[in-house]
Order: structure tokens, then C-alpha cells, then sequence
């Protein structure tokens, strides 16, 4: 579970978190970790992204009154940001057999929230371009050993690459279609959800193949099989557009 919220917290703790993942197994590599944390904060923007797209019960101020189940996803990813967006209520409403719990949302937080995690994501993808280098600290440790082959070896695992010009227009289109992989790998949807990649990045002109050759190549290089590509009506959501349009901002660097 995270517990990072601003991305002063995030630089400030990265370097530390990053040796200690490098020290741990000689064939730890950093493009790995980097994986994991578009992976980890892929799970938590989704999670911010759904608050703010929640339907209210009503609004004061900077207050957003939400249904509990609506912050779920946010209390198993990031609990001191539930905690810190989330005041409990004591209002619920009957509904048949069963009560509904509202909680109290501040909106102000939350779009602080999802500016800094912005930035987190941003220097996180920057960081697949910049090559491990041993730290003092781990360089004078018993570790140093132990992760020195495959920090030689680092930069040529990068995945900045275009690696399939016959899919992608260029790096930046693929590594957002990576970003959006994290963020769709684990769902039961995936006809849905890559349907949807697909067709926003064709219709950004981001992707150049047919929808044949993507299915080929997914199934080939992600083990994802589709059997079609949905129109953009049957697999367009209000949350895919908000997590699309989140990850593109920060592949190239949108205001």
C-alpha cells in the first residue's frame, strides 16, 4: 500500500526506495521497479479519478457528499489519502433491507491530490531514460556486489523504445499504451478496455495499425486475446477518459 502523497514526499524518498530495491537481488533492475511504481500509482490515480467522477448526494462548499463504497478502491491503495480526504458521516439511507453510508469529501484536497500525483507519474516515466547509478551509500556497502551486473546492464533493458513502428507512431505513443496497460492488465474487461486504448489512440492518430494488426500483436506480445475491437461507444466510459487523458498529460508533458 502507498503512503506518498505530494511528489515533494515522492523525490524526496525515491533515491532510498530505488537503491533498497537494487541492493535486494543481483537481477533487479530498475526498469522493473520503474514498472512497478506506473503499476502502484496507476491503481491510485484510478482511485482519485473515481471520487472525482463519483455522483454526489449533495455538495457544500468545498464538500462532496459521496456514497462510502465510492473511496473502497482508495482505501486499499493509498489509506493516509483516504484518510486525509475522507471525514465518516453518521448519515445513512435506507434503502429496502440494507443503508447506504455517505461520506464527506474535501474537492479542494483532492485536486491537489491528483496535480501532485501528475507529477509523480511524469517523473516516473522521465526515469526510465536515466541510467541506474550507484549511490555512495551502496557503493560502500556489502551490497554493491551484488546489484554491479546488472547496473551495467541497465540501459539496454529501457523500454523508451518504439520497438513496433508498425503499431505505434512513435516512443511516446507506446509508452502511453504501456501506461494504460498497467492501469487495464488486471481488469476482467479487457475486450472493453483495450477496445477503448485502441480506438482513443487511433483517433488521436497515435496508433497506425488495423484493428487485425493490434489484436495480432496483443495477443502475441501481452498474451491478451481479442476477438474484435468495440466501436468507442460500447467501451467508453467517463473513468477510461479521465485515466486516458491523465497518462497522456504526463507522456508528453500536457498542461
Amino acid at each position: 500500500m502507498l503512503d506518498i502523497i505530494t511528489f515533494s514526499e515522492y523525490q524526496q524518498d525515491y533515491r532510498k526506495r530505488l537503491d533498497l530495491y537494487m541492493s535486494e537481488y543481483v537481477d533487479n533492475k530498475k526498469t522493473d521497479f520503474l514498472r512497478k511504481e506506473l503499476n502502484d500509482y496507476g491503481l491510485y490515480l484510478s482511485a482519485l479519478i473515481k471520487l472525482s467522477k463519483a455522483i454526489p448526494r449533495y455538495e457544500n462548499g468545498s464538500k462532496l457528499i459521496i456514497r462510502e463504497v465510492e473511496a473502497s478502491l482508495l482505501k486499499k491503495t493509498n489509506l493516509r489519502a483516504y484518510h486525509g480526504l475522507v471525514v465518516d458521516l453518521d448519515d445513512e439511507m435506507d434503502l429496502g433491507q440494507q443503508s447506504t453510508k455517505f461520506i464527506n469529501i474535501d474537492r479542494a484536497l483532492l485536486e491537489n491530490y491528483l496535480k501532485s500525483l501528475s507529477r509523480i507519474l511524469k517523473f516516473v516515466n522521465t526515469e526510465f531514460s536515466v541510467p541506474y547509478i550507484v549511490s555512495r551509500e551502496i557503493l560502500h556497502s556489502s551490497n554493491f556486489s551484488r546489484i554491479e551486473d546488472s547496473v551495467i546492464s541497465e540501459t539496454d533493458d529501457s523500454p523508451i523504445n518504439n520497438l513496433y513502428p508498425h503499431i505505434f507512431i512513435d516512443n511516446n505513443a507506446f509508452n502511453l499504451f504501456k501506461l494504460m496497460h498497467e492501469h487495464c492488465k488486471g481488469s476482467k474487461a479487457k475486450l472493453a478496455d483495450f477496445s477503448f486504448i485502441y480506438r482513443m489512440m487511433y483517433k488521436d492518430k497515435l496508433i497506425v495499425s488495423t484493428p487485425k494488426m493490434f489484436i495480432e500483436w496483443l495477443s502475441k506480445e501481452y498474451d491478451i486475446s481479442l476477438c474484435k475491437i468495440k466501436t468507442l461507444d460500447k467501451c467508453s466510459t467517463d473513468l477510461k477518459i479521465s485515466v486516458y487523458a491523465m497518462n497522456k498529460k504526463v507522456v508528453f508533458n500536457l498542461r
